[in-house]
């Protein structure tokens, strides 16, 4: 009995990936006016290399941002302190807007990091990035980002 319901758990499953829900299509079969929309998503992300002399405002119309840079120095020191052989203990990316807290990727031999994508919302995006090191020093940075 059981293993009866877990195979048709599992045939449900398969059938579901095979066919669309819209007409018992293969999915493979679809017309290719899907394509334009899969575009249309693929633009919706922005991915912004990051410079610690100079975080402009910007304007985009992507829905989610991923940033890439290195870790910023302090006060008027804009050198890598990983460079220096400085560690960075923390780092943390929030968009003020939302607060959405960003999921950060660091390369410590490189002294860079990279985020997941954060989600925009309409209008002003103040993304605040904080970066604290072994030494007890902090550097704030702040972006702004304006989604039309």
């Amino acid at each position: 009995m059981i293993f009866c319901i877990v195979a048709l758990v599992f045939a449900n499953s398969v059938y579901n990936l095979v066919f669309d829900k819209q007409g018992n299509r293969p999915v493979a079969m679809n017309r290719p006016e899907a394509q334009p929309e899969a575009t249309q998503t693929l633009q919706s992300f922005l991915n912004l290399e990051m410079d610690c002399d100079t975080l402009k405002d910007q304007e985009t119309t992507a829905s989610r941002v991923r940033l890439v840079g290195p870790y910023c120095g302090t006060g008027n020191d804009n050198r890598a302190p990983a460079a220096e052989g400085i560690r960075v203990v923390k780092t943390q990316i929030v968009n003020s807007s939302n607060q959405f807290t960003a999921t950060i990727f660091t390369d410590s031999s490189s002294g860079k990091f990279s985020t997941d994508y954060i989600p925009l919302n309409p209008g002003k995006n103040l993304i605040r990035i904080d970066f604290v090191y072994e030494d007890g020093k902090n550097t704030t940075r702040e972006l702004t980002l304006n989604k039309s």
